[in-house]
């Protein structure tokens, strides 16, 4: 199973990784789609076993409103909460894991860059016009996995 995990809140550009899962999820029902807030909801998350887990998060980066970039865990853990947009970010769940030497799926990350992340803020065109092309991303992303699990000859969809 794929999980794809969508950290943000309903504030502003911050609602990227919502709404790019949410929508990876109606492009294909194959992925188990999760949507997190809050640090305990990312830890189970990522407890949960799973073949892979996709995060998609928004960051701030300095680069454009928009600007999306493929991120490893490792990356993750060299610029950490530089990255991050919330207060309790990804790396610091993926370090707490990897300190209690719990087993979980290998991640991929999916950072897109935010702007306004007010409560009154909606989502940004340059963030609403990135969603098609993170959820491209993550479904390659998947249909690779897929891909690697599958013997020699054989062929499958992501809902398969």
């Amino acid at each position: 199973m794929i999980r794809v995990l969508g950290l943000g809140s309903p504030f502003g550009d911050d609602r990227i990784g919502w709404a790019a899962a949410e929508a990876a999820g109606r492009a294909d029902a194959g992925l188990d789609v999760r949507l997190c807030a809050h640090a305990g909801e990312v830890l189970c998350a990522l407890l949960s076993p799973v073949d892979r887990i996709i995060v998609v998060d928004g960051m701030r980066s300095g680069a454009a409103p928009g600007t999306w970039r493929r991120i490893s865990p490792e990356m993750l853990r060299a610029q950490g909460a530089a990255l991050s947009s919330h207060s309790t970010d990804l790396s610091q769940a993926l370090a707490m894991i990897e300190a209690l030497d719990a087993a979980h799926a290998p991640v991929t990350v999916f950072a897109v860059e935010v702007d306004k992340t007010g409560p009154l803020d909606v989502m940004t065109s340059a963030l609403v016009a990135a969603v098609p092309q993170v959820v491209e991303a993550i479904l390659a992303e998947a249909q690779a996995v897929i891909s690697m699990r599958l013997p020699s000859g054989s062929s499958t969809t992501l809902s398969d």
